[in-house]
């Protein structure tokens, strides 16, 4: 704060408290003429009140000071520099101080009015006309620019849909520049955009810049509305979703039991937005293995949605997708098979044959019908959503290539392996191209070409993809994701294939520490290494270690999955074998009765 700014605050407070005036007079003489074009409207607002004081307590002959006073407020800084202002069309001050200004002007206008300066008062009134033409001028201008952030804001939805994430982002900052401006950082339509533009970061896989943004708009929220509004719970609720995606389960969850918390206080355990929540968790436990709870979370989101919304709304039948996604997790593909049909029915009914959504969920079926081995039905759903996707995203978008991904797996389990690596090679130029090379999509097709290559027997060539994959995710995901604990898995399974047991081990064993820390000792993806490690045991006749480690899968997999299921009786058939390799047939017998007779 500046010397003549103190010494106006402090003279003034002085003022305040005094009721003689002579001694308001001489406190006043103080402050020098110069403080008028040196102080801040506040400042000067301060002053003028500090000589309305004065007016209160001074005579008929002591209110001639008081009125010169005021008339040096009016020559020094309104008359010359608002008319200046006006004349040229530009404003000396932004929309907060013109306010301030009208304030003061309105107080100077009361105390002429009240000792009868009518010339003096007519003059302010004069100078109030014009500011609020000014104001009127400021709002028109506000308006024009708020309309352009709006627009900004729907061409970032835009591409927010189509998947084009920078464009999207390019939009909101210059949406946000505008509102941050007009509004100010404070301010629950800033929120709004603060919200938005995290997540766009969070599509992006730019997941600190996600928080950051959420966070600002969650501060905003917190203030403007409290800790416990539907905004508040919103904010929450998009913040658990990255933690989520970031594999920080015991953050996103805390998160999200923060939002239902106020979701279900403030509005109720039947409204969409707590559905939404319950959602949200169900996906959480989906995605740490806990598929019993996860069909609790969904099923509770189910009955709001069919409720509220009816068993045609397009939510709905995310929630029906959803459901399919863990009866799929648990190998329950009739289930799965039964709820993706009732998602494709209403999207079909509510979006269209030609819908992005549609196309999903056609995805989905192919992707069910592939896991049975039912590989004709598989490629006629992937090439319904190719259909769809080349037709609305064009041929060059990641959707399309995802699809292409899809496609080409179909074609190696057939063994087809010049079609799956056609198929691969296109969506990796897209995936290059849009993303860019070091992007986990690209890595993910790196992985999926490495084994073909693997199939192949072409092992070199399988080992350099693995490990274009793996540099690329140790890069973008860091060294403890699931997404590296797999790539790990698959160079092990390479290394297992060409006989060099050790560094399998070694891989496996890499690929075991991620998942154990990240995803925790009763997921079925750590069951699956367990079982990889047996199977290394296994080979090198090491029976008692393969025999551990096989039982610690076998123990999983039967809590996750209950015993008539694939992937359990695929370890009793391993168990099996390890009790028949040791001469123990009787537990041989007893695993292989579990296992059941082979698929033809």
């Amino acid at each position: 704060m500046k010397r003549n700014e103190k010494l106006t605050y402090i003279t003034c407070n002085a003022i305040f408290q005094v009721n003689d005036y002579d001694q308001a007079r001489s406190l006043l003489l103080t402050i020098p003429q110069s403080v008028f074009k040196e102080v801040s409207i506040p400042a000067l607002s301060y002053y003028v009140d500090a000589i309305k004081h004065m007016y209160s307590i001074a005579n008929a002959d002591q209110k001639y000071f008081c009125n010169v006073q005021l008339e040096c407020v009016m020559l020094s800084l309104y008359r010359d520099a608002l008319k200046r202002s006006i004349d040229e069309e530009e404003s000396k001050y932004g929309p907060e101080e013109t306010e301030q200004i009208l304030g003061i002007l309105l107080i100077m206008a009361e105390i002429y009015s009240e000792q009868g300066e009518i010339i003096a008062e007519n003059e302010v009134k004069e100078a109030i006309i014009l500011i609020e033409k000014q104001k009127a001028k400021q709002a028109e201008s506000e308006q024009q620019d708020l309309d352009m952030a709006n627009s900004f804001v729907k061409m970032a939805n835009t591409y927010q849909e189509k998947r084009e994430y920078p464009s999207a982002l390019d939009y909101s900052l210059r949406a946000l520049s505008i509102y941050e401006r007009i509004r100010g950082t404070e301010h629950p339509d800033t929120a709004t955009i603060y919200n938005n533009i995290a997540g766009v970061y969070k599509n992006m896989k730019e997941y600190d810049k996600a928080v950051e943004y959420y966070e600002k708009a969650l501060t905003i929220r917190e203030k403007v509305f409290g800790t416990e509004h539907s905004s508040t719970a919103t904010t929450y609720n998009n913040i658990a979703t990255v933690y989520q995606d970031l594999n920080d389960y015991s953050k996103a969850i805390i998160c999200y039991e923060k939002a239902l918390t106020i979701r279900e206080k403030a509005l109720g355990t039947e409204h969409p937005d707590t559905a939404i929540t319950y959602n949200d968790i169900a996906t959480l436990y989906q995605a740490t293995g806990d598929y019993s709870k996860a069909k609790v979370y969904y099923e509770k989101a189910l009955a709001i949605k069919e409720k509220v919304l009816g068993t045609d709304n397009p939510s709905t039948a995310t929630t029906y997708n959803n459901m399919a996604g863990v009866y799929k997790a648990k190998g329950e593909y009739d289930k799965a098979i039964n709820y993706y049909e009732k998602a494709l029915v209403v999207r079909e009914k509510a979006l269209g044959t030609e819908h992005p959504a549609t196309a999903t969920t056609y995805n989905n079926i192919a992707g069910i019908y592939k896991e049975v081995c039912d590989y004709d039905k598989a490629m006629e759903y992937y090439e319904k959503a190719l259909a769809i996707r080349e037709k609305v995203f064009g041929t060059e978008h990641p959707a399309t290539a995802t699809t292409y991904n899809n496609i080409a797996g179909v074609y190696k389990e057939v063994c087809d392996y010049d079609k799956a690596m056609e198929y691969y090679e296109k969506a990796l130029g897209i995936y290059k191209k849009v993303l860019g090379a070091e992007h986990s999509y690209t890595a993910t097709t790196y992985n999926n070409m490495a084994s073909v290559y693997k199939a192949m027997s072409d092992y070199d060539k399988a080992k350099e993809y693995y490990e274009k994959a793996l540099d690329i995710k140790l890069k973008t995901l860091g060294t403890e994701h699931p997404s590296t604990a797999t790539t790990y898995n698959n160079i092990a399974g390479l290394y297992q294939a060409m006989g060099e047991y050790e560094k399998a081990m070694e891989y496996y064993k890499k690929s075991l520490d991620i998942k154990l820390k990240v995803l925790g000792d009763e997921h079925p993806l750590t069951a699956n290494t367990y079982q990889n490690i047996a199977g290394v045991y296994e080979a090198i006749s090491d029976y008692d270690k393969a025999l551990e480690y096989a039982h610690k899968a076998r123990e999983i997999y039967e809590r996750v999955f209950g015993e008539d299921n694939s992937k359990t009786k695929g370890v009793y058939t391993l168990l099996s074998d390890l009790y028949a390799a040791k001469e123990d047939h009787e537990r041989s017998h007893e695993y292989a009765v579990k296992a059941g007779p082979d698929d033809e």
